[in-house]
């Protein structure tokens, strides 16, 4: 602890005020505590059993049929866009072979092959540009027509087995701690691939 000297009661009064005012915030933090508290000692004290449970989105999201059927969806459209792009670059690098040999053969370069690898480099931007947007939309569209889904069934689980609570931790900040005996997660997949 620090000795203060006063010369004057200035310093005096805010060294008042500032103990005053810890005094107030301990107050707030009692009763708040103690607000919690009761209600925690009245919610366990009602007759009805306080089931909760929280589920692991990621297993769900691996495990789901559904999440699995658009996920195959999504790698389908990839492989379809990835083909599509090869094809032109392969065009592409046999138009500029040919270039190269010409110019290595120092003759004049054919004006339809210079026009032919513009058309395609234009083709293959073009393309890769929409195969990104178009890829990108469908996983948005996928991701949100799944979350309804698993949301509402959820739901109906937590409703149908008594849940008074299910969270989802994870990403969510819900909680950082849950007991392991908590989690749902295995129940809920049976019951969404049951649906």
């Amino acid at each position: 602890m620090k000795l203060i000297i006063l010369n004057s009661l200035e310093p005096m009064k805010q060294v008042l005020f500032m103990s005053n005012s810890r005094l107030f915030i301990n107050y707030f933090q009692i009763r708040l505590t103690i607000l919690i508290s009761s209600t925690l000692i009245l919610t366990s004290c009602n007759n009805d059993q306080f089931k909760t449970g929280y589920i692991d989105i990621n297993v769900i999201n691996k495990e789901y049929k559904l999440a699995q059927q658009y996920e195959e969806r999504l790698k389908l459209l990839e492989n379809e866009s990835t083909n599509s792009l090869l094809k032109i670059e392969e065009q592409i690098t046999d138009i500029s072979k040919s270039i190269e040999a010409q110019q290595l053969k120092k003759t004049e370069i054919i004006q339809n092959d210079l026009k032919a690898l513009y058309l395609l480099k234009l083709e293959f931007k073009t393309k890769k540009e929409a195969s990104l947007k178009t890829i990108s939309d469908s996983t948005l569209h996928y991701r949100s027509l799944l979350n309804e889904d698993i949301n509402s069934k959820v739901f109906l689980f937590g409703k149908e087995n008594n849940f008074k609570y299910v969270f989802n931790p994870a990403g969510s900040g819900s909680f950082m701690f849950a007991d392991s005996s908590l989690n749902v997660t295995k129940q809920v997949v049976t019951y969404l691939n049951s649906k």
